[in-house]
């Protein structure tokens, strides 16, 4: 026996130790990969934009790893490779400037991301082309994405055997309904909003006729926007491409260039081809190829002034909440807010909004954080890919909101989330409960029973209540009245264009509008850009991925499609009191 126990306790030290060795040997190898030296650039070189299966980002990560690493017993940490736009835009401005670089390699057939970051990224391949210089792009498959923000080059080149998805947008819902009704679960739902559609997903069979009506109006903007950028860039009228896109005129390759959709059909190798031809290099000669990343750490790159004035950029990214987690987390944004406060050399502050919203209260906080700020520096919010319900909540305090023409915005409702499981637990599990109470609503909210009609009224003019604060700061925040913030909130989403138009937000443009407006603002003609929060190391994110990162990843394998219904769900459920969320999660590929 004593052997036996040996035997198990040696394996498991053998195990322990083996993990340990193949752990510090993967950081060992990740550094000596790591680059730090200086990159020096050759004569006649091209800028590679591969972004096929990235995600785009507002920041790289602040290591230099563009690949999943693996760890033994944990998987791969780190998701899909990402692309952060700063570091894509300091590349592309100073290749503009460059006389080493003569045009950029464009690959993004597959970017993912959201659709406001891709318009910005856009729009700056369409100023360097201001330089007369080239850019070419090429990719197996376009989706809809992907070819929007291509179609920006001078020439596009597909493969034989690739396609081009360029058929409109659509928004497909979940919905659960019939499936709880099975089940025995009834949700308890308290909402404010005739278009606050956050929890139709729980409570309807299909869509309902508002939430039609606002998703049809925003895909439409959306669509519009993708239309006119694409006609505009390859030289085709406008009523051209939405024929293409309606009647789903591109479906095989040699569509794309009966249709002006596209120069060539080449494999790779024929493109780099093209590209020694442009770089007027000879046939058997390598086309001297240089990434975003490894220009960046180039001597080519154009430099800060050399200021003690900043203007402070700080993310607002994810769901508002006051747990513990990813997303935006109240007590950290307000330390964040407070650094910024007490920083002398900070003259003016871009807050940049991603956020489809969470809790209430957390919103409030952050607000109301913001709005002690903004009596000491302008504050200029910069709403990304959305910035709606409490995304929208925590705007309010600024001199000045800008958003991109395609941002998603508004949502300005509540809602409150529970659920009754009392048929699943007695009749289907043979389940029982029984509570003792000093008072009426000692056990309020209870899952294991219905609520009855005075706990239904209290929670109803709980929701009503919030809703009406919501409408007091955004009529406060916009110089509105109660009346006319209410004409245009009842939950209801917008683009940005659409917002404009309303005057819920004042300008459109993206981040670099935001911190040139800050610094009007502030007064402030010369200044260095800093970015808050500070951004985790690899190595912190090896820490955080051997938990809740590592099961996510799992589930995200298991579930495929499904995910983000669990993902909206957890979100709903972990947030206490009145939510103002997103109806839903937006995704354009």
């Amino acid at each position: 026996m004593k052997s036996f126990f040996k035997t198990v306790f040696a394996v498991f030290t053998a195990i322990i130790l083996f993990f340990f060795i193949s752990f510090f040997f993967s950081l060992t190898f990740i550094a000596i990969l790591s680059p730090s030296d200086k990159v020096e650039v050759k004569e006649n070189t091209i800028l590679h934009l591969n972004l096929n299966g990235r995600v785009l980002a507002e920041r790289s990560s602040p290591d230099d790893f563009d690949f999943p690493i693996p760890v033994p017993l944990i998987g791969n940490i780190g998701d899909a490779p990402v692309s952060g736009l700063n570091d894509l835009r300091k590349a592309i401005r100073s290749a503009a400037e460059s006389d080493k670089i003569k045009g950029i390699f464009l690959e993004a057939g597959t970017i993912g991301g959201g659709q406001a970051l891709r318009q910005e990224l856009r729009n700056e391949l369409e100023a360097f082309k201001e330089s007369g210089k080239f850019i070419v792009s090429y990719a197996g498959y376009y989706s809809e994405a992907g070819y929007y923000l291509s179609s920006v080059a001078d020439s596009v080149y597909i493969h034989p055997y690739g396609g081009i998805d360029f058929t409109g947008l659509a928004s497909e819902g979940i919905y659960l309904r019939e499936m709880f009704e099975k089940i025995g679960v009834e949700p308890e739902i308290f909402v404010v909003g005739e278009y606050k559609s956050a929890v139709e997903t729980f409570m309807n069979s299909s869509r309902s006729a508002e939430d039609r009506e606002q998703t049809l109006e925003f895909l439409t903007d959306l669509n519009n926007i993708s239309i006119e950028a694409v006609a505009a860039s390859r030289g085709l009228s406008e009523e051209r491409v939405r024929q293409i896109s309606d009647e789903f005129l591109i479906r095989r390759v040699e569509d794309a260039l009966e249709h002006g959709f596209a120069e060539g059909i080449h494999y790779r190798d024929e493109v780099k081809n093209v590209l020694r031809i442009l770089t007027e290099r000879e046939e058997d000669d390598d086309v001297n190829l240089i990434t975003a990343n490894r220009f960046n750490r180039s001597g080519e790159t154009i430099s800060e002034p050399r200021t003690r004035d900043r203007i402070a950029v700080l993310f607002a990214d994810g769901d508002i909440g006051s747990e513990s987690g990813s997303g935006i987390q109240d007590r950290r944004m307000i330390r964040e807010i407070e650094r910024i406060r007490d920083n002398d050399r900070i003259k003016g502050v871009v807050v940049r909004v991603n956020s489809p919203g969470g809790s209430v209260f957390a919103s409030e906080q952050i607000r109301h954080e913001l709005e002690r700020l903004q009596k000491e520096k302008p504050v200029v919010i910069s709403m990304g890919n959305v910035a709606a319900s409490g995304g929208y909540w925590i705007s309010m305090p600024a001199d000045t909101i800008v958003a991109q023409s395609n941002t998603i915005t508004g949502s300005i409702g509540i809602f409150g989330l529970f659920f009754n499981v009392e048929e699943l637990l007695n009749d289907k599990m043979g389940i029982r409960t029984d509570v003792v109470k000093t008072g009426q609503f000692s056990d309020l909210p209870n899952p294991s029973r219905q609520m009855n009609p005075a706990e239904r009224a209290i929670f109803q003019e709980f929701i009503e209540e919030g809703y009406d604060r919501f409408i007091n700061v955004v009529a406060e925040g916009r110089n509105m009245s109660d009346e006319e913030v209410r004409l245009i909130a009842e939950g209801r989403v917008y683009s940005g264009n659409r917002a404009f138009e309303l005057g819920l937000v004042d300008v459109i443009g993206g981040l670099d509008r935001s911190v040139e407006l800050a610094a009007e603002l502030s007064e402030t003609e010369e200044y260095r850009v800093i970015f808050y929060p500070e951004q985790k190391t690899f190595f912190e994110n090896i820490l955080e991925g051997m938990g809740d990162k590592a099961r996510t990843r799992h589930l995200k394998t298991e579930l495929g499609p499904l995910y983000p219904l669990l993902e909206q769900y957890r979100a709903a459920m972990n947030t206490r009191g009145a939510q103002a969320r997103m109806p839903f999660s937006i995704l354009i590929d």
